[in-house]
């Protein structure tokens, strides 16, 4: 059905309008309409970007990328939800009429007057999208329901967040318009043209994306380990999104949680709409959650670095997003990921991987107690970063400071009788890292200070002719030059009131998540960790992290010209 419309945008206080009534274009959208078109409406569509000068606790301003509009789609239904459209089929409206728009250039000084859209006399409420996607497109092709245009679409977030070109949509999570406690109210139409350009509706939106940017605040001159080369990667995203999800109240936010801190509020300005600020996103449910993280399924659904085999120091690939180790300060977008409080664990909650070479300034060359009489580890070692590095128990060594505590060990085992049953820790540690390729102890037990150093550097030799590579084998780790990784999972809203509870971990759309990290007290991990069922607080004593939640909040300043 083939369709004339207008509609004017106002994008951060400034009018922007697409066309004059001599420029009407005809679009054959596809999407079944009912109804006489005797009915008008006057929209001001309202996002933001990287101009105003205003502030609020919280709340970040849009790039002028972020933040430009060149193509809208509006769609009107001849009924009202407050939900994202999934939940009943009797809450499932048809849809009237659609209806897009190609503008000009955000920012340009001087545009035409827009004009008012004239609609089924049917409408009762409209979703608004911004610069839709191909896919959304081709979803709603033919679609009659709500939830039809409303079902999860899988796509990369290159496609819905790229410069230019960020996909919105209703920023309330369900059909509008509404009131001002967000209640959902049927769409006011007016008999002629003028008289809806003089009531204009405005329709707020929120970027589907959510933006992650990573912070190196160590302190290099207070940390007690070195610190560098740093560079972290987002893991664990989400391949599907509702074009509109559905916003929920956090267990901090729910009214009945106020003791121990709780805050029992909604988070202004971070709610608008005091609804809720976490969301609803197609794998929310547990029963969506419950594929292992290294089969198929759980890739369907997820793009995820299940080995370390995936990234390298140069590049890294996760279903296909490729991309480089980021820098501090840099940003990623990714699709919004939510889940039940119980799903709260790295395998389904989107994280950051942190790589940084991380060492002492200085480790013992060997150990106090001394079995042998050539033993001097007087001298301290000086570490740069350049070296591999093994972590066993408290301490940090090198391999060739390692097997000093080895071969000490080792005369004293030589040295002990036979029936004796004298412990070698490092020695047991080391074979077991070293599995099939393990040196055999084999010697005279009850022998000599000086035979038992024949044999104890006889098997340093051998050992030292090992060749390892980065991994965990017990408490035994080995980093190759001095590199660690660790999983940070972003909390959206962070509480002390409760662990592990409804919407204190997960990224939702249209939200700055800042991890920032203060400080690093310990070597992490050899590997790069792939996601599991691990919860957060496992990882808490390698890092000191702040998570600052800093939504695109749109400002609304409306002006008739």
């Amino acid at each position: 059905m083939k369709m004339r419309k207008f509609f004017a945008l106002v994008l951060t206080g400034a009018l922007f309008a697409a066309c004059s009534t001599d420029d009407m274009v005809e679009v054959d959208n596809g999407v079944i309409t009912t109804g006489e078109k005797d009915a008008w409406v006057y929209l001001n569509i309202v996002t933001a970007n990287g101009s105003m000068t205003r502030n609020l606790n919280g709340i970040q301003n849009g790039t002028d990328k972020e933040s430009k509009v060149t193509d809208v789609m509006a769609i009107f239904f001849d009924g009202h939800v407050d939900d994202h459209g999934t939940n009943a089929s009797a809450a499932n409206p048809n849809v009237v009429n659609v209806g897009t728009m190609i503008l000009g250039t955000p920012g340009q000084p001087s545009g035409a007057q827009g004009a008012a859209f004239e609609i089924s006399k049917d409408a009762k409420s409209i979703l608004v999208i911004v610069n839709p996607t191909a896919k959304f497109k081709a979803q709603i092709n033919s679609k009659t329901k709500f939830a039809e245009i409303n079902a999860a679409i899988a796509e990369d977030i290159a496609d819905v967040a790229k410069d230019d070109n960020f996909m919105m949509t209703n920023a309330k999570g369900a059909l509008e318009p509404s009131d001002a406690d967000g209640v959902g109210e049927t769409l006011k139409t007016y008999p002629t043209a003028g008289a809806a350009e003089g009531a204009p509706l405005t329709i707020k939106v929120d970027r589907v994306a959510a933006k992650i940017r990573v912070y190196n605040d160590v302190d290099v001159a207070t940390n007690t380990l070195e610190v560098s080369d740093f560079g972290w990667v987002e893991n664990a995203t989400n391949k599907k999104y509702f074009p509109i999800s559905q916003r929920i109240a956090t267990w901090n936010e729910d009214p009945g949680n106020t003791g121990d801190g709780a805050l029992g509020t909604f988070r202004a300005p971070y709610d608008q709409y005091k609804i809720g600020s976490y969301r609803v996103d197609p794998n929310y449910l547990a029963g969506k959650n419950s594929n292992a993280f290294t089969t198929a399924a759980y890739t369907d659904e997820y793009n995820a670095i299940a080995d370390g085999g995936a990234i390298t120091d140069a590049t890294w690939s996760n279903g296909g997003n490729a991309g480089t180790w980021r820098g501090s300060a840099t940003s990623a977008y990714c699709l919004e990921n939510t889940q039940v409080a119980e799903k709260n664990s790295h395998a389904w909650t989107t994280h950051v991987i942190v790589k940084a070479k991380v060492y002492p300034k200085t480790i013992p060359s060997g150990p106090t107690t001394i079995n042998s009489s050539d033993g001097d580890y007087t001298n301290d070692v000086t570490l740069n970063g350049t070296q591999d590095l093994i972590a066993y128990g408290s301490g940090i060594y090198t391999y060739t400071t390692y097997l000093n505590f080895v071969y000490e060990e080792l005369v004293g085992y030589f040295m002990s009788p036979d029936e004796s049953s004298y412990s070698t820790p490092f020695t047991d540690a080391l074979n077991a890292f070293l599995a099939g390729n393990a040196v055999a102890i084999t010697g005279t037990r009850g022998d000599s200070k000086a035979g038992a150093m024949v044999t104890a550097d006889g098997l340093r030799t051998a050992f030292a002719g090992k060749t390892l590579a980065a991994g965990t084998v017990g408490t035994f780790k080995y980093y190759a030059v001095s590199t660690s990784y660790y999983k940070i999972m972003i909390k959206h809203d962070d509480t002390a009131a409760a662990m592990n509870a409804l919407g204190e971990f997960g990224v939702v759309r249209n939200s700055v998540y800042d991890v920032r990290i203060g400080s690093i007290s310990n070597l992490g991990y050899p590997e790069i960790p792939g996601p599991d069922e691990t919860k957060d607080e496992e990882d808490k004593a390698w890092l000191s992290v702040k998570i600052d939640i800093n939504p695109w909040t749109w400002y609304t300043q409306t002006e008739h010209l």
